[in-house]
């Protein structure tokens, strides 16, 4: 068999003439990053939501010159720096396999703000496969390596909420007006044809046809757009050239999606991932950034156990025990009242009030106290709130916080007048 002929490293699409190099970031080629480090914080927290309550979806450009405008969230590091993500989708059930559908489960979709570092997309072009994304090396260093991305640039907690992402493969449409369909540029099909499935990656690149949908922020179009530029390089995407297996997608510095050789270094890799939203307790606006979020996530080595409860009027004491392997990083017990019942999952904005327990000084075992607020003077514990407890490892202003699923403490008769 005759390989194809090689051809240089200028996009076959012919798209643009200039290069845009890497210098801007210094990268390396290699994702690993060694353990993520946390920096524990004690301190005043204020959430915005239950869940993601609070943080909206992208806006569709309106422009080739609008930027992306939408609401991101900061989610693991590299090289121990906070990693920024912009949420294309803040509820999702499009990468769900069946058996999650069936379930009722979502998602948050989630696609790097910047390009991290610079890899080949294929180490050898000569593979007969050398442009599919599941056979690629950029797949292994992302997601199976034990250096990869996965297991380097997460906390445990944090690539525990990755979810495995599940869509099949589906033809790109340029002028379908089937419901849900994404239409892209002529010259976007004809170049890939087909989007690429995914098959429960956690770690993934995002395809030609999501970085050409509105509702998740991008420009249909294949001209210059600023929309799809990011921060210090071109950038791979998982969309194999449908002509010649030696190219793969790239975005290019000034937003059009071309063509490059798999086996190019200088291509820098933009992760994308969904996370459960089971996972996510409470999110919180980074104060710094009006548009910025981090969130609270479920952290199964984390627990608590309330005593017995005691109640003044509507000052309630509670006594507590923190468990679990990571109890030593809890930092404070957060109290939850809320209208309804708490599920994993909970989704809201308003019916809930969240306060920090008060004690005099920090223990994993003590007793701390909350004030019941005057909106519920007239209203029955048990029967119109519930009230729950939970352990809260709270970090730095741009890492994610940690907690233990909310314990509910049962209904307590005041013993003095009042409430």
């Amino acid at each position: 068999m005759i390989r194809k002929q090689r051809k240089g490293r200028i996009g076959v699409l012919k798209l643009l003439a200039a290069v845009v190099l890497l210098a801007v970031i210094g990268m390396s080629n290699i994702p690993g990053m060694g353990m993520v480090s946390i920096v524990h914080a004690e301190g005043e927290k204020t959430i915005t939501g239950l869940g993601t309550g609070a943080i909206g979806n992208p806006n569709a450009p309106e422009r080739n010159d609008s930027p992306w405008s939408g609401s991101y969230v900061y989610y693991g590091k590299y090289e121990n720096n906070p990693v920024k993500y912009r949420i294309l989708d803040a509820s999702t059930d499009r990468f769900n396999s069946d058996e999650e559908n069936t379930a009722g489960i979502k998602k948050m979709f989630l696609d790097c703000d910047s390009v991290l570092f610079a890899d080949t997309f294929r180490d050898n072009w000569e593979e007969s496969d050398a442009n599919v994304w599941k056979a690629s090396d950029l797949y292994k260093r992302l997601n199976t390596d034990s250096d990869s991305l996965l297991n380097t640039g997460f906390t445990p907690t944090e690539s525990n909420a990755i979810a495995g992402s599940y869509i099949d493969t589906h033809a790109l449409t340029s002028d379908s007006t089937e419901p849900g369909a994404v239409n892209v540029a002529v010259r976007t099909k004809d170049a890939f044809v087909n989007y690429t499935a995914l098959e429960g990656e956690k770690i993934f690149l995002l395809d030609a046809e999501d970085a050409s949908n509105n509702a998740y922020g991008y420009s249909t179009t294949n001209d210059p757009v600023e929309n799809r530029i990011k921060a210090g390089s071109w950038w791979w995407l998982r969309s194999p050239y449908s002509s010649n297996d030696i190219f793969a997608g790239v975005v290019v510095g000034n937003g059009i999606m071309d063509l490059d050789d798999v086996d190019y270094p200088g291509v820098g890799v933009s992760p994308a991932f969904n996370v459960n939203l089971s996972s996510v307790i409470f999110s919180s606006l980074i104060s710094s950034e009006s548009d910025s979020y981090k969130l609270t996530l479920k952290d199964d080595n984390l627990g608590i156990m309330s005593g017995s409860v005691t109640r003044d009027g509507a000052t309630i004491t509670v006594p507590y025990t923190i468990t679990g392997t990571n109890a030593s990083n809890a930092t404070q017990v957060s109290v939850l009242v809320m209208d309804g019942e708490y599920s994993a999952g909970t989704v809201a904005t308003s019916g809930y009030t969240y306060m920090k327990l008060a004690v005099d000084s920090w223990t994993t075992t003590g007793t701390g106290t909350f004030t019941l607020p005057n909106g519920y003077a007239d209203k029955t514990w048990g029967t119109d709130y519930r009230i729950y407890i939970l352990a809260e490892d709270v970090n730095d202003e741009k890492e994610t916080d940690y907690a233990s699923a909310p314990v509910e403490i049962k209904a307590v008769t005041a013993s003095a007048t009042g409430y």
